[in-house]
């Protein structure tokens, strides 16, 4: 994903005036030739479709314009799911809602603070993900504490009990018994993000409240008690969270022909994200997804596997395909393997095959017609998205597509983790790079195998 600058056009211009690789150039330049060929090699096909296709962009627009920040559970993000399973029906898939459990719902509320020793100043607050309320003073306003800043790691727990707790993000202590725990959202230019934090995880009984403070507010309580001086803060946390809770996931067929039309090829993205901005960073994993869907059935010739398009819920809170696996565990020798899009938004750049050497030769045979769009990047390393696991676990080959997206981790969480970022082009050639491989795939005579 590449951040556009003040001014700079994120939407696709007239098509004059679109940027293109001079690969995109010179395969256009031919594309009348190609679509007269009878028939058109299949990934030719899905090139000319997909790079004359906004479908990504303005499902993208809707996700975020429409239905925001979709935090798994909430209206939002149960809306966007009825939403995208209609959107696939649209397009001629056979789909359907499933439902999974995640550990509690939580709904965010207000979040505010000062610091109130040894200066005052506003500490603006982000609750994190599944925090508990924090209970207020005993005269219905702002709890004060008492802040223990960066506490070593071989402090005794009883010196944070009752108190606030400033850490930093790598922090993994859950500060049991603390009132408050205070993390460095370590993002660049004051930015404030929500996130999850171990003290808040959605599994623990016994979460403390947990908020996300700017990186140089940080540093200012830093400055404050390396000076010898007592640190006060006066908060208000106001969240609810829940018990456990039914979410939905999408499950979409594009039903195959032949022999094997019984095997499924699956293309899985995470449909919800972080409240706070537009959840464009992932939102551009599902919208990459539905235009994919969209190109292979605009074929109108029948794979020759299954596919599947499956978007899950609680990939923000850890949770990845547990519950499709178990869904499908009568079925799990049919499902040949596949692909996960993660977030970000940026151009597909190859795949990482985790560590399966074995594998090499059948990507390096999906990915092949990309090549001259520089989607080269075909080898061994593992992404670090929650949703391949458990179907590797049960033996599926599923490899996590490679997005160029350095920015990420900066805008995920934030307020500016919305559309404007993403740039249409490298959504046309997303899908394109996808659905190429995700057919090759479903068309390989020879697909990998893993260990059942």
């Amino acid at each position: 994903m590449r951040v556009a600058a003040r001014g700079e056009i994120t939407r696709a211009p007239p098509a004059m005036m679109r940027p293109r690789p001079l690969a995109l150039v010179s395969f256009a330049a031919t594309a009348i030739g190609l679509a007269a060929q009878e028939p058109a090699p299949v990934a030719d096909r899905l090139r000319i479709a997909a790079l004359d296709s906004d479908g990504a962009s303005a499902a993208l627009t809707m996700l975020c314009d429409g239905f925001g920040g979709r935090l798994v559970g909430s209206d939002a993000h149960r809306h966007a799911a009825r939403w995208a399973r209609d959107r696939l029906e649209r397009f001629g898939l056979r789909a359907g809602l499933a439902t999974r459990e995640i550990p509690s719902g939580w709904t965010r509320g207000a979040a505010s603070a000062r610091i109130v020793a040894p200066f005052v100043a506003e500490l603006p607050l982000c609750a994190a993900g599944w925090s508990p309320p924090l209970p207020p003073g005993d005269d219905g306003a702002p709890r004060t504490l008492d802040v223990l800043v960066d506490p070593a790691a071989d402090l005794d727990p009883d010196d944070w009990q009752a108190r606030a707790v400033l850490c930093g993000p790598g922090d993994g202590r859950a500060f049991a018994g603390a009132a408050l725990v205070l993390v460095d959202a370590a993002r660049p230019f004051a930015a404030l993000a929500t996130g999850l934090a171990a003290s808040a995880a959605p599994d623990r009984p016994d979460a403390v409240p947990t908020a996300f403070v700017a990186h140089e507010d940080a540093e200012l309580l830093r400055r404050a008690a390396a000076g010898g001086a007592s640190v006060a803060v006066a908060a208000t946390l106001d969240c609810v969270r829940g018990g456990p809770a039914e979410v939905p996931e999408v499950v979409a067929d594009l039903r195959g022909v032949g022999p094997h039309a019984d095997e499924v090829v699956l293309l899985i993205a995470a449909l919800d994200s972080w409240d706070v901005g537009q959840g464009a960073v992932d939102g551009a994993a599902v919208a990459v997804l539905l235009e994919t869907a969209r190109l292979c059935a605009a074929l109108e010739l029948p794979p020759p596997r299954t596919l599947r398009f499956v978007l899950t819920a609680g990939a923000r809170i850890g949770l990845g395909t547990e519950a499709y696996a178990a869904r499908v565990a009568e079925r799990i020798d049919a499902q040949i393997g596949g692909f996960v899009l993660p977030g970000g938004g940026g151009m597909v750049r190859g795949v990482g095959l985790a560590l399966q050497r074995d594998v090499l030769p059948a990507a390096e045979r999906w990915f092949a017609p990309l090549a001259d769009l520089g989607v080269t990047d075909v080898g061994f390393r593992d992404g670090d998205s929650p949703l391949p696991a458990a179907l590797r676990r049960r033996g599926v080959p599923i490899f996590e597509l490679i997005v160029e997206a350095p920015e990420r981790e900066l805008l995920t969480g934030t307020r500016a983790d919305s559309v404007d970022k993403i740039v249409d082009m490298d959504l046309r050639l997303a899908a394109c790079a996808t659905a190429t491989a995700l057919w090759a795939l479903a068309a390989d005579e020879r697909p990998p195998r893993f260990a059942r």
